[in-house]
């Protein structure tokens, strides 16, 4: 036996009287329980963003081996599903329509069980226009934003669709990049840039910072491979990529160039192609945007098994990192508080159980008191990672309480939310 081996053997049965504990059989499946927590925990919320940054800086295979070239374009349909919003659909048609269009096109406005006279506003823009036509499709009863995705793609002529909201205004070089992009091998749909306004509140900055570094991922996914669904607010989609929606779907922006990727496309994400959002985000609204989206991608979890197959996702393993680690989480971190309160009999797990407790302390201190919490070092980003566990056992509720009608969600109130991004 050798000298190396020999030490190895006696450490081992030393062990005790070095301070490692002596774990029984059941203590070592906690043990291990315990590694795989705290492990699959850091892969989450910093492996796996790390390990996309190092990814990104080689070359993207999936330029390298594109099955065909894309099919040439020849015409955009922009697609703007609406409610109400007879105040913004002047302002927000004349920003497409002066925008910078590298082909011919329309604009499809859909007025979902309008009460207003949205439908009449977009008509009377379109009479003044000489260029490109703005066709109205209107719903008598209010049906949901993914009926009206279904209907304005049914009318569209084009085969570039480019979906957006009221509420944001594009760059005059949005759709230029975008198609730029889309044109590109086989590229199923390209994702633009959404900036929002900065939050005033330094409550709101956590979440300022948090769409920072989401931006920063999602641009690292497509440079290495795809990008995991794309920005509500400005997307583009090769209309032979499009699958009509299941009228409840929650998260389109997400579905719908998922189910490019299923078809062996690839999601670009272009930060040239930004749209400008005035809307600070506050901690109400997005705590409201960010229920219904954990709710929408519980949602994909059990409605889309085969997105988890790797032989026929060629994403599946950004998309198992990138989103449904994340709501998997919670139970990740429950499973490490168990296997930890298993083995607090030996001092050293009952310090870390201690320490547990401690940062779930501090942070719950955080989610009440954002004051206090700037007084604590650490104390505000605890706070966030602790409300981000709390959300998205919420969102599980919500999808469980919803799932026969999920369009609830949409509603204002404990149960639902309104507006948002993703």
């Amino acid at each position: 036996m050798s000298a190396a081996a020999s030490s190895i053997l006696v450490i081992v049965e030393r062990g005790p009287s070095l301070g490692w504990p002596n774990l029984a059989a059941w203590e070592w499946v906690a043990l291990g329980g315990l590694v795989f927590a705290l492990g699959l925990l850091f892969y989450t919320y910093a492996g796996f963003p790390l390990l996309m940054g190092m990814l990104s800086r080689l070359v993207s295979p999936s330029k390298k081996t594109c099955r065909e070239p894309g099919k040439p374009l020849e015409k955009i349909s922009v697609i703007l599903c609406v409610h109400n919003e007879e105040s913004k659909l002047p302002g927000r048609l004349e920003n497409l329509l002066s925008l910078d269009w590298p082909l011919g096109g329309e604009v499809v406005v859909v007025c979902d069980g309008c009460t207003d006279n949205s439908a009449a506003v977009a008509r009377q823009v379109g009479q003044q226009q000489e260029a490109k036509s703005i066709r109205v499709v209107e719903h008598p009863q209010k049906s949901g934003k993914p009926t009206g995705i279904n209907a304005a793609v049914q009318q569209a002529e084009g085969d570039v669709l480019i979906f957006c909201d009221a509420r944001q205004q594009f760059e005059p070089s949005a759709l230029r990049h975008l198609v730029t992009e889309l044109g590109e091998g086989n590229t199923g749909a390209v994702s633009g840039l959404l900036r929002i306004a900065k939050s005033s509140d330094g409550a709101s900055a956590g979440f300022d910072r948090y769409w920072s570094l989401e931006t920063k991922l999602r641009k690292w996914e497509s440079d290495w491979d795809s990008a995991i669904g794309c920005t509500g607010a400005i997307y583009a989609l090769r209309k032979e990529c499009f699958v009509p929606l299941p009228a409840d779907t929650i998260l389109d922006d997400v579905v719908l160039p998922m189910q490019a990727v299923m078809q062996g496309r690839r999601v670009g994400y272009c930060v040239d192609a930004i749209a400008w959002d005035p809307q600070p985000l506050t901690p109400e609204a997005e705590y409201r945007r960010k229920l219904r989206t954990l709710a929408g991608n519980f949602q994909m979890l059990f409605r889309h098994p085969s997105w988890l197959n790797p032989f026929q996702n060629r994403a599946w393993w950004q998309l198992i990192s990138h989103k449904y680690l994340r709501i998997a989480s919670p139970f990740v971190l429950v499973l490490a508080l168990l296997c930890t309160a298993v083995l607090a009999r030996h001092p050293l797990f009952l310090t870390l159980l201690f320490l547990e407790f401690a940062f779930i302390g501090v942070g719950w201190v955080a989610m009440q008191s954002p004051a206090l919490a700037r007084r604590i070092p650490g104390a505000r980003m605890l706070g966030a990672f602790l409300s981000m566990q709390v959300t998205i056992a919420r969102g599980l509720i919500t999808y469980m309480r919803h799932k026969k009608n999920m369009l609830e969600i949409w509603k204002t109130g404990r149960g639902g939310v309104s507006g948002g991004k993703e």
